[in-house]
């Protein structure tokens, strides 16, 4: 009966500690860590716009050499 009360103590303190653990890590760690969602990059809210800044590139680029080959020939 002692044996048993013992082991059941033992056993008790042992789920105690390891739950009072985790309540004190989640506690820091909601603490410490940020209060909002992660930020998730997601390319249908967030359109890319690569392809019209090439094409403006591309066509200022051609735009200055036609105007440097039109002053040249001046």
């Amino acid at each position: 009966s002692w044996n048993r009360f013992i082991l059941h103590q033992m056993h008790y303190e042992i789920l105690e500690t390891r739950k009072r653990r985790l309540e004190e890590e989640e506690a820091a760690r909601s603490k410490s860590g940020p209060k909002y969602a992660p930020f998730v990059y997601n390319e249908q809210d967030f359109p890319s716009i690569l392809q019209d800044l090439g094409s403006r590139y591309k066509s200022h680029d051609s735009d200055k050499k036609k105007n440097k080959k039109k002053h040249d020939e001046d």
